[in-house]
């Protein structure tokens, strides 16, 4: 009941403030990747000196998006009074501080219907769709309402949209305003991977204006370099010009645990993309996995949950590509992965205790990845 009332009031307070101040806002939406490309939109125009104010957890709908207007969290102890005391102190006195040049939010669903309340609370003026891929399956129940329910973030942005026209199943529907693509060589921007090593990739980023050549990123996965490619869109659409985004992408990092390279013990590197396990973010690590040059390659996978009636198909993409002549070792975590991925992998050729190595908790998995990386 007090969370409730804490929400209301705190929603309400959050559109007063948009409607008066007037920021230019934008909303990231899409299956996979939101939290990620907010990252990089906000911290490339923050590197050419915009006021800009955004939310780096993935705070997507109710009281955390509420709260994001504001760059605040929500406390740990949701009872606390002094807690909400200091947080209503700090929006009172964001009434009174500079409008930021762009506020970027984060809108994620969960149900049919989740899209319409996010706009009802906040139509932004600029949106950015970065995919449709299966999510929350057991409530969306189909991919094509997955589609139609992402895809109303465009239809609701007042001035104009960009969406990745890659990730997007089936044929685009018609806009009745303006949209930009990106994703492929026919779209409005795209990349090409020149290489991928344990320092990064070397990218040709492209747009219909401009090419950015030999650009090194700390980016490695395919499906966030096409993410940046939509960011860097973007940012030329607000007039950032070539030479200042060509020198900001080279500064920009992955988002903590969302496919971000880290030094490990006894000269080893982890793909730390532990966020959000989901059947298109497992094919997205594997693939960059595979990719970088290194002598021995392991994977670890946890459970993938909210699937509902895909979790057998979604494992089974995932299997399609773990392979024992590319990844010598796979250790499993959890009792979803184990009773689904397990038996398929033992049939390609993994051996159990050998090269597959099965685990209830992830400190389990520790200890043992820990005293056998050599």
């Amino acid at each position: 009941m007090l969370k409730k009332i804490i929400e209301f009031k705190t929603k309400k307070i959050a559109q007063v403030y948009l409607k008066f101040k007037k920021p230019t806002t934008i909303a990231i939406a899409g299956s996979v990747g939101k939290t990620s490309t907010k990252g990089y939109l906000a911290n490339l125009l923050l590197e050419n000196g915009f006021n800009v104010r955004w939310m780096d957890d993935s705070y997507n709908n109710g009281l955390g998006l509420y709260l994001s207007v504001f760059s605040l969290k929500v406390p740990s102890d949701i009872k606390s009074i002094s807690g909400w005391f200091s947080i209503f102190c700090n929006i009172i006195f964001e009434f009174f501080k500079k409008t930021p040049d762009y506020l970027i939010l984060e809108y994620g669903i969960d149900h049919p219907g989740d899209m319409d309340d996010l706009i009802k609370f906040h139509a932004p003026n600029i949106s950015m769709l970065t995919a449709v891929t299966p999510e929350h399956m057991e409530y969306m129940k189909t991919l094509d309402n997955v589609k139609n329910e992402e895809l109303k973030i465009v239809y609701g942005a007042r001035d104009w949209s960009i969406v990745n026209c890659f990730d997007m199943p089936g044929s685009m529907p018609k806009f009745d305003k303006k949209v930009y693509f990106y994703g492929n060589v026919d779209s409005d921007a795209w990349f090409e991977i020149e290489r991928i090593t344990t320092d990064g990739s070397e990218v040709n980023f492209y747009t219909v204006n401009n090419k950015y050549n030999k650009i090194h990123s700390l980016i490695l996965s395919k499906e966030l370099l096409r993410q940046m490619s939509g960011v860097l869109l973007l940012a030329e659409k607000l007039g950032v010009n070539k030479d200042d985004i060509g020198r900001s992408i080279a500064n920009i990092e992955p988002a903590n645990s969302r496919m971000r390279l880290l030094k490990g013990i006894n000269n080893s590197f982890i793909l730390d993309d532990s966020a959000n396990f989901s059947p298109s973010a497992g094919i997205s690590a594997l693939k960059t996995l595979v990719q970088i040059d290194s002598k021995h390659k392991l994977a670890v996978l946890g459970n993938m949950h909210e699937l509902g009636a895909e979790v057998s198909e979604a494992f089974k993409q995932i299997s399609e590509y773990i392979n024992v002549t590319e990844i010598e070792k796979v250790v499993l975590v959890g009792d979803i992965v184990s009773k689904y991925l397990a038996p398929v992998l033992v049939k390609k050729g993994y051996i159990k205790d050998e090269s597959l190595f099965i685990f209830n908790t992830s400190i389990e998995a520790g200890i043992y990845i820990r005293d056998n990386i050599n």
